[in-house]
């Protein structure tokens, strides 16, 4: 059993800094291979997590760019674009 979620987020940089700026700190995972969208949210109290679930609330995610989806919308890694 663990304490915390492994999240795929699209525009994971923005999203992590966007909670950085409201004081909800999240673990990133950038330049790991296969994890550098990804973001670990620490599972705590409810108070706590009602606070991240409005902080994602409150501003809509950017959309992810068309060339950054593959077939079905599947993620394209920086070598299948190359």
């Amino acid at each position: 059993c663990a304490n915390f979620v492994l999240c795929r987020v699209p525009h994971a940089r923005a999203v992590k800094e966007r909670l950085r700026r409201k004081g909800i700190m999240v673990r990133s995972y950038f330049g790991t291979p296969r994890l550098e969208d990804c973001l670990r949210i620490s599972v705590g109290r409810p108070e706590d997590t009602h606070r991240l679930m409005e902080a994602l609330d409150e501003e809509p995610s950017p959309q992810p760019s068309p060339t950054a989806a593959g077939p079905a919308g599947r993620a394209v890694s920086r070598r299948e674009r190359a």
